[in-house]
């Protein structure tokens, strides 16, 4: 159940958004990333 409402709520989101959460919480693999290696993947820069 829980799980359906996850998919539903990223189906909301843009390709790209719902790449990178999927990416830092290992939906789809079930290996989670830290948010360094999802902004090396995803070409994004931390905000200062």
């Amino acid at each position: 159940m829980l799980k359906s409402q996850i998919m539903e709520v990223l189906e909301t989101l843009s390709p790209r958004e719902r790449q990178v959460i999927e990416y830092r919480f290992g939906i789809n693999d079930s290996r989670p990333r830290t948010l360094e290696e999802v902004g090396q993947t995803f070409g994004l820069q931390e905000k200062e």
